[in-house]
C-alpha cells in the first residue's frame, strides 16, 4: 500500500495538466480566430477606402471636365480599384468596386449636361444666313488623350445655313473655354467632331446634311432636348417661379411688383420695350446679374451696354432673358454671359409684322424689309413670312456664356457672319442661383456630415 502513495495526486495532477492544455488549445484557436478575422477586416477596410477612392477619382475628373467622367481605373492611378463605372447623363450613378467590396453614389451635373452643351442651343428654326466660325465648345472627353468631343450648334427642329462652316477649334489663353480646363498640353477636338471646309448654298438643307454625316458630329439634332430645364433646373411650365425668383431683375410694362397667382394676370408683353438697351445697362451697372426683359427688345446703340459688361468684375457674367417679344439686334457687342431669348407656351405670343416695323434702327429695317422685298421674306433667300420671325442679328452680338433660343415655332435669323466665343464660366456664374454650381453629390448618396 505504501508504494501506491500518491497516485491519486498524480491522477488528478495529470487531469489538470490536460484541462491546462485543452484550455491553452481552445486560447490558442480563439486567438488565431481573431487574429485572422482582424486581417480579413483590415483588407475589406482597404477594399472600402480603395472604392471610396474610386468615386473620388470619379468626383474630380468630373470638376476637371466640367462634365460626366469618362477616365478610366488606369487614370485614378489605384492599384487596388478593380471597376470603376458612371452611368447617366444628369444624374450620374457612379459605382466602384476593389476586392469584395462595391460602393455606389450619385451626382448631379447642373447646366452641363448632355443636353445642355453646344455654344448655340436652339428649339427655335434657326437660319444662319452667312458663314460660321465659332470656337467650340469642348462638351465631353474622348478616349483619346488632349481630345474632346466639341460641339457648335444643338438645335431641336429646323437648321439652315447658307454660307461657310467653320469650327475654330478649343480657345486658348483668354480665350480658354473654362478655369480648370487643361493646359498643359495642346487640346484638340475630336476630326469627326470638328467641321471645317464646308459651304452650304441655298438648295442645300442642313439638317439633313447634319443627318447624313455629311456636317460633323458638332452639329447635333436633338428632338428631345429641353432648354428650359437644362438652363435654370426646372420645368419649362415654371417658368413663372423663375421670372419671379429672388435674383432675377425684371424690365417691363406694368408688370406687378410681387409674383402673381397664374400666369394670366401678367399683362401683356410690350411689343418694343422703350430704351430696352439702356434699362439693361443700368440694370447692370447696379450690380443685378440675371435680368428679365419682358416684351420685345431692339439693341443698336451698345456703347453704354458694352461698357456695363465691361465693368464687370473678373468671373462674373450676366443672364439676359428677353421673353415674349422680338430681339432686333444691329450691333457689334461682346456680351458677358448668356442670351436666353423665350417665348413660353401659356400666353400665345406670335410676332408679327407690325412688331418689326416698330423697329427704329435704319440699317436693321434695311437689311430686313430689303431683303423681304426682293425675296417675299424676311432674310432673303428662304423667304421666311415676318410673323415667323422671332429674333432677327444683323449685327455681331456675341454672348461667351453661350446663345439659348427657345421660341419654338418660330425663326431665329443670324444675317451675315457669325462669329463666336464661348466661355463655359461666364454661362455656370451667371446661372449659379438657379444650379447651385456645376456638380455635387447628390444629398443622402454621400457622408452628410
Amino acid at each position: 500500500m505504501k508504494k501506491q502513495r500518491g497516485a491519486m495526486s498524480l491522477l488528478i495532477t495529470g487531469m489538470l495538466l490536460v484541462g491546462a492544455l485543452l484550455f491553452s488549445l481552445g486560447s490558442a484557436k480563439n486567438v488565431f480566430y481573431q487574429t485572422k478575422r482582424a486581417q480579413n477586416e483590415v483588407e475589406a477596410r482597404k477594399d472600402h477606402w480603395a472604392a471610396e477612392g474610386g468615386l473620388e477619382c470619379a468626383f474630380t475628373h468630373a470638376n476637371l471636365d466640367n462634365a460626366k467622367p469618362t477616365m478610366t481605373v488606369a487614370d485614378c492611378n489605384l492599384d487596388d480599384l478593380d471597376s470603376l463605372i458612371v452611368s447617366g447623363s444628369t444624374k450620374l450613378s457612379i459605382t466602384s468596386k476593389a476586392g469584395n467590396r462595391q460602393v455606389a453614389r450619385q451626382l448631379i451635373v447642373s447646366g452641363v449636361s448632355s443636353s445642355s452643351t453646344g455654344v448655340i442651343k436652339s428649339a427655335s428654326n434657326l437660319y444662319l444666313s452667312g458663314s460660321v466660325a465659332m470656337l467650340a465648345d469642348p462638351a465631353s472627353k474622348s478616349t483619346a488623350e488632349n481630345e474632346w468631343k466639341c460641339e457648335l450648334v444643338r438645335f431641336k427642329t429646323g437648321l439652315d445655313i447658307l454660307g461657310a462652316i467653320t469650327n475654330q477649334g478649343i480657345g486658348t489663353g483668354l480665350n480658354t473655354p473654362y478655369s480648370t480646363f487643361p493646359t498643359s498640353s495642346s487640346q484638340t477636338c475630336k476630326s469627326t467632331h470638328q467641321t471645317t471646309g464646308i459651304t452650304l448654298g441655298l438648295t442645300q438643307n442642313a439638317a439633313e446634311l447634319v443627318a447624313n454625316g455629311t456636317i460633323g458630329n458638332d452639329f447635333k439634332h436633338d428632338p428631345l432636348m429641353t432648354p428650359f430645364k437644362d438652363t435654370f433646373n426646372v420645368e419649362r411650365s415654371q417658368w413663372l417661379d423663375v421670372m419671379y425668383d429672388d435674383n432675377v431683375f425684371r424690365i417691363g410694362t406694368g408688370l406687378p411688383s410681387d409674383k402673381p397667382s397664374k400666369v394670366e394676370d401678367l399683362p401683356v408683353a410690350s411689343t418694343l420695350i422703350a430704351n430696352c438697351g439702356a434699362k439693361i445697362s443700368n440694370a447692370i451697372n447696379d450690380g443685378n446679374r440675371v435680368i428679365w426683359v419682358y416684351g420685345g427688345c431692339e439693341i443698336s446703340d451698345t456703347t453704354n451696354l458694352q461698357d456695363a459688361i465691361d465693368s464687370l468684375p473678373e468671373r462674373k457674367s450676366v443672364a439676359l432673358i428677353i421673353h415674349n417679344g422680338i430681339f432686333a439686334v444691329d450691333s457689334a457687342l461682346s456680351f458677358k454671359g448668356l442670351l436666353y431669348h423665350f417665348v413660353d407656351d401659356d400666353l400665345g405670343f406670335a410676332p408679327t409684322q407690325s412688331a418689326w416695323e416698330s423697329v427704329s434702327d435704319i440699317n436693321l429695317k434695311g437689311a430686313l424689309f430689303g431683303a423681304a422685298e426682293a425675296h417675299n421674306g424676311v432674310a432673303g433667300q428662304k423667304g421666311i413670312p415676318y410673323n415667323q420671325v422671332s429674333l432677327f442679328n444683323n449685327g455681331s452680338f456675341k454672348p461667351s456664356g453661350g446663345y439659348v433660343l427657345d421660341a419654338p415655332g418660330t425663326y431665329a435669323i443670324f444675317n451675315g457672319s457669325l462669329h463666336a466665343l464661348y466661355n463655359r464660366d461666364n454661362l455656370r456664374d451667371a446661372l449659379k442661383p438657379f444650379t447651385g454650381g456645376s456638380i455635387a453629390w447628390i444629398e443622402g448618396s454621400w457622408r452628410d456630415y
